[in-house]
């Protein structure tokens, strides 16, 4: 049998089978006969088997091949551009058949922006663009698994305590349902306090939609302060997904158990309308600082591939379920989606979608209601409208509609906690945008008053640009199109040293659309050094020693720190210095002068040097202690091993201590005397030199040089 009895054949066997002439008159004339409109006889052999033998039969064919319809369409793309979000707006696109045979097409609006794809006619390779990331699936690829059970406080106990809330109303719920009756939760997380963590959980919206207006979910942060949890509506199921369909914020300033978390219902920024039957996930993001700040809890349905998945930085995504299957059965994130009012599709097709068709040099509107103020994203929301036709070379057409809504200004703000110190000024720097090129108003609020804007900068590119402070501490932007850095001073008085502090940043366009964001802030303590009084001069004779000089009352130290002393003289024959528990005292031995340094160290380890200056010279009046005044008396002196000290005053308590030049004290004794009784003072251990004596009473003091032989 010839090649082409051979395919005449194998049309002939799939005609009998059920395979249409249309599709046969194609494989036959196509090559011949394409775009040539008219009537043709074709010739066709049909060769067969029976009982007799191989027996062909060549038959005429008639084939008629029409003109072909042409598709066109007025535009590529419907893209709409908001002014505002108050009011709807009408779109539309036409199409017109620029051919010769009716057009037949059918219509579709796909509000997912996905649209078809045109069947795979052939072809070999894998589309690069087309592979997805991989996700660890398989739980020996897996990280170590760390859980451990938590503490929850929730309102009530009962079946669907960690499902859906009890004190919040709603209409609607999506979530996966805990096993009935369970009272037993897990914290996981990274196991980590330095890295952030994710959940996600992907859910699929009802036959209805769904407009998520809260996020119902248990946290835990133990002792951390202000933690902020941010959340993300993804579409797909892909939690790595780029399209956010939706966004909200918690933040959490402390924990009163910090054994026990507790549930939220957080409000997104805006509800989000997910179509009928489309997919999304909700991903979390926690900050690092706490180990394991997310909960699982038994579900009562059994695992599913990809619907509870975590994020760890060193990892990336990979699947919980998985992860605890082998151990604990179906486990999975304790995290609802609320509904609180039924919310609409920002799109509408006002053109009845099925079939069509339209008349050879005919055309017809499809039309598009487009509401603003249902949009799921301020720019970029995207629809598809499908058509599908019988002109050959336009089958499958996917239209994008395109929303870009006004949208508000973008505030990019330190994420992370802002260090300031007291005494100085720390800056923080953050950026605006308004997507629209409208003039805001951008001003914080700081309940504690250490934040204030510093200034507003428009990059060079924006010449134009007009930047007005105002009275209330606010700042008005004109004439901008790029990005302004808005620099905020943190500014703390010393003593101000705290931690736990917040400034709100808000950015208004003229139309009243808000941006917002907030920055954490503490406050540390900077130490400061002691400071040195004007220098202390003394001022003796020679034979007397002076009265103490208390170190610290030469020095102050501005954060009240205690200080510690150390006292230094160069060896002189002026004046010997006796030091004591908390000053010094000088024994004059001739005329002339002496520099003394005493340095002051906090206990941070700063330090200031203070300066003494000794003079001693022949003048009456000097302020001093006379050695032989009739209050105090040593006799003999020099002395041996024995110091005796005549005392001619009464006192019920009297401190006598004797000092070497090094402070070190050689002997003390605490006692009542009379007026002529004598005191003695062992000074057996005492090498040959100068030593002071200081006698304490009734707020006096009385000093004497004592020479050991």
């Amino acid at each position: 049998m010839s090649t082409d009895k051979g395919r005449t054949w194998s049309l002939l066997e799939n005609a009998l089978k059920g395979s249409n002439w249309e599709s046969m008159a194609k494989e036959l004339t196509w090559g011949k006969y394409a775009y040539m409109p008219g009537e043709y006889d074709v010739p066709v052999t049909f060769s067969y088997t029976t009982e007799q033998g191989d027996f062909e039969k060549t038959v005429n064919v008639k084939f008629v091949v029409t003109p072909a319809p042409a598709m066109a369409l007025d535009k590529e793309e419907i893209i709409v551009k908001a002014p505002d979000n108050e009011n709807v707006i009408n779109e539309s696109v036409s199409i017109s058949n620029a051919g010769e045979y009716t057009l037949k097409y059918s219509l579709r609006l796909d509000p997912t922006g996905v649209g078809e794809e045109a069947p795979d006619t052939g072809g070999g390779g894998i589309d690069p663009m087309g592979v997805k990331a991989v996700k660890r699936t398989s739980a020996a690829d897996m990280p170590e698994m760390t859980i451990e059970e938590g503490k929850l406080k929730v309102k009530r106990r009962a079946s669907s305590a960690f499902d859906v809330p009890s004190d919040f109303d709603f209409l609607n719920s999506l979530y996966y349902p805990a096993v009935p009756g369970t009272t037993t939760v897990y914290n996981y997380g990274s196991n980590s306090t330095y890295d952030i963590f994710k959940e996600a959980v992907s859910f699929k919206a009802p036959a209805e939609g769904f407009n998520i207006s809260h996020i119902y979910i248990p946290v835990t942060i133990q002792n951390e302060t202000n933690y902020n949890v941010d959340f993300k509506i993804v579409q797909g199921s892909d939690p790595a997904g780029e399209n956010v369909l939706g966004t909200a914020s918690l933040l959490i300033e402390s924990q009163k158990n910090p054994n026990e978390g507790k549930f939220f219902v957080v409000p997104l920024d805006k509800s989000t309308y997910i179509n009928p039957d489309e997919e999304f996930t909700v991903v979390v993001t926690y900050p690092a600082g706490v180990g394991a700040p997310g909960y699982v809890v038994a579900k009562e349905e059994a695992v599913v591939s990809g619907r509870y998945q975590a994020y760890k930085e060193d990892y990336g995504w990979y699947d919980v379920g998985v992860l605890f299957k082998e151990q604990y059965g179906s486990l999975g994130w304790i995290l609802s989606c609320l509904e609180t009012e039924a919310g609409t599709p920002w799109i509408t097709l006002l053109t009845p979608e099925g079939d069509a068709t339209v008349e050879p040099g005919e055309s017809t509107e499809i039309k598009v209601a487009v509401n603003p103020a249902t949009a799921r994203m301020e720019k970029n929301n995207k629809a598809m409208l499908v058509i599908k036709s019988n002109d050959p070379n336009a089958p499958l057409v996917n239209l994008p509609v395109i929303l870009d809504c006004n949208g508000k200004p973008v505030i990019d703000a330190p994420a992370g906690t802002v260090f300031a110190r007291e005494g100085e000024t720390t800056e923080v720097n953050i950026i605006v945008t308004e997507p629209d090129g409208e003039d805001f108003t951008v001003a914080i609020d700081d309940a504690d008053g250490y934040a204030a804007i510093a200034s507003v900068v428009a990059s060079e590119a924006d010449a134009a640009a007009q930047i007005t402070a105002n009275e209330d501490g606010s700042y008005t932007v004109a004439n901008v199109s790029g990005a302004v850095a808005v620099n905020v001073a943190l500014t703390a008085d010393f003593g101000n040293a705290s931690k736990d502090h917040s400034f709100k940043i808000e950015a208004a366009d003229a139309k009243g659309y808000t941006g917002k964001a907030r920055v954490l802030y503490d406050i540390e303590h900077v130490n400061r050094a002691p400071e040195a009084k004007a220098e202390t001069v003394v001022e003796i004779a020679p034979g007397q020693a002076s009265g103490v000089i208390d170190f610290a009352s030469m020095f102050t130290d501005p954060d009240g720190d205690e200080m510690t002393f150390a006292f230094e003289m160069a060896a002189n024959g002026v004046a010997d210095a006796f030091t004591t528990d908390y000053g010094v005292i000088f024994a004059a031995k001739s005329v002339g002068e002496a520099t003394a340094t005493v340095k002051a160290t906090d206990a941070a380890g700063d330090s200031a040097d203070g300066k003494i200056k000794v003079t001693v010279k022949e003048t009456s009046g000097i302020d001093g202690i006379d050695a032989e005044n009739g209050d105090l008396r040593v006799n003999p002196n020099p002395v041996s091993d024995t110091a005796n000290v005549i005392c001619g005053f009464s006192a019920s308590k009297a401190e006598f201590a004797i000092y070497s030049t090094n402070g070190q004290i050689i002997d003390r004794k605490e006692t009542s005397v009379s007026a002529g009784e004598t005191v003695t003072l062992d000074m057996t251990s005492a090498s040959a030199g100068v030593y002071l004596l200081t006698v304490k009473y009734d707020g006096r003091l009385l000093t004497r040089s004592i020479l050991k032989k």
